[in-house]
């Protein structure tokens, strides 16, 4: 099999299982308005009508603001926002309704195109925002309470719930609520696995802020993963984040501390981006998890045939030595291995090398994650293992590798230098180079 018909299985492989893992999960999509209203936008619902119809139950609630402000200029009335929240007069507030109504309904019908029953009720109730630092927001609310019972029978019922920017007070009034926290609201009270934001040219990316010191996972130039605690710390430290970026990151480190699974923020205007992120490990954009999305762990049985696979292509290039099932089986306990959410994705042994060294050896990692580190992670590991059990020196011989090893601090020596027992089994035929890291 050719090398581009391997990712391509492998890539089939990793679909199926978020799909079954995923699975009658409910999703909370926020789409900004700026994508509600980009000719993308059919797109998007299409991908959406993927994951529906995969089994996974979705909530959407799209963003009106620029709908809103549209019709509020036609009618003369002024448009004026404190940060992230409009001020919504008595007067305004039939046109917000209609504006924000108009847009769920376009959605509606998107999705009644792809054959999926949406509807639109009354789930919401709010509360008045009220005066704060000298301004009156009138007619602007908050979320006070989302009927999580009621949605979630809907959702179960196979129907995708579509929740306009409207919430009620329990003596019917109505108020210009923020699809922003109404999303993050809802996302908390049904037990949401996934909160998406979507929106064009949303991107969190390392250059030019300010990070801090731990939780934070950066994927090329970009931030790929961070805990709730770093995420409310990177809006903190950066002031030249937009309002938009802030509040988002703020709603999504509260939500994720709050029990949501995983926050993800996307550029939804890129084709396929949100399946992307729901069917692969690598994923797009910013996410905020709480979960523990990376460990080193032992080697278990039922990981010796992946391991096998993401050896393979080293193997092939003469890089790694060929091992078979009934080899790692038998040096089981010497292997640990790198998961990332949920499965393999890299290897690396321990041997005994002598009465007081180490060998380093078997060291693996999936192609497709070879960018992000987890090679200099393992070796890390085995690093701090080697020190705990006492050993003074580790080994490790390469072929191809020299330049990664040495950058972590391993230095070339003769083969003659290795343990005895071990130069007696060294191959003259591969002539491979002995490097060694004194503890």
């Amino acid at each position: 099999m050719s090398t581009e018909n391997i990712r391509h299985v492998d890539l089939i492989r990793e679909v199926f299982l978020y799909a079954h893992r995923f699975k009658e999960s409910r999703f909370v999509i926020q789409i900004g308005s700026d994508l509600v209203e980009d000719q993308r936008f059919s797109s998007l619902v299409q991908d959406i009508g993927v994951l529906h119809r995969a089994g996974i139950r979705i909530v959407l609630v799209p963003g009106a603001g620029n709908r809103i402000d549209r019709i509020l200029e036609s009618q003369k009335m002024p448009v004026e926002r404190v940060g992230t929240m409009r001020v919504s007069t008595d007067e305004m507030m039939p046109y917000i309704k209609m504006a924000a109504f108009d847009v769920a309904n376009e959605v509606l019908a998107q999705l009644a195109a792809q054959k999926i029953d949406a509807l639109i009720g009354n789930w919401v109730r709010a509360r008045a925002v009220g005066i704060r630092d000298g301004v009156d927001y009138h007619r602007t609310g908050q979320v006070a309470r989302v009927n999580s019972e009621l949605l979630v029978k809907v959702l179960n019922e196979g129907h995708i719930p579509v929740l306009p920017c409207i919430g009620w007070s329990s003596t019917g009034k109505p108020y210009n609520l923020s699809s922003f926290e109404l999303a993050a609201r809802t996302a908390e009270e049904i037990g949401a696995q996934k909160l998406f934001y979507l929106d064009d040219d949303l991107e969190f990316g390392a250059e030019g802020h300010a990070l801090p010191d731990e939780g934070v996972v950066l994927q090329g130039g970009s931030i790929a993963r961070m805990s709730p605690k770093a995420a409310a710390q990177f809006a903190e430290m950066n002031d030249n984040l937009d309002d938009l970026e802030y509040e988002i990151l703020r709603l999504g480190s509260v939500a994720a501390a709050k029990g949501v699974g995983r926050v993800h923020y996307l550029n939804g205007s890129v084709d396929g981006a949100l399946l992307h992120d729901v069917f692969t490990a690598l994923g797009e954009g910013t996410m905020i998890t709480a979960e523990e999305f990376d460990a080193i762990r032992p080697m278990r049985r039922e990981d010796v045939p992946e391991v096998l696979r993401i050896m393979e292509p080293a193997i092939q290039k003469g890089i790694l030595l060929s091992r078979d099932e009934d080899n790692l089986l038998q040096t089981l306990d010497h292997y640990v291995v790198y998961e990332s959410d949920g499965s393999v994705r890299g290897c690396c042994a321990l041997l005994p090398c002598g009465d007081s060294g180490g060998e380093i050896a078997a060291l693996a990692v999936d192609e497709n994650f070879g960018h992000l580190g987890i090679g200099s992670k393992l070796i890390g590991w085995r690093m701090s293992e080697a020190r705990r059990r006492g050993l003074r020196n580790v080994y490790l011989l390469t072929t191809q590798t020299s330049d990664f090893f040495e950058s972590l601090g391993f230095v070339r020596v003769d083969a003659q230098e290795l343990p005895p027992e071990r130069y007696a089994r060294y191959d003259r035929k591969r002539q491979s180079r002995v490097y060694r890291l004194i503890l």
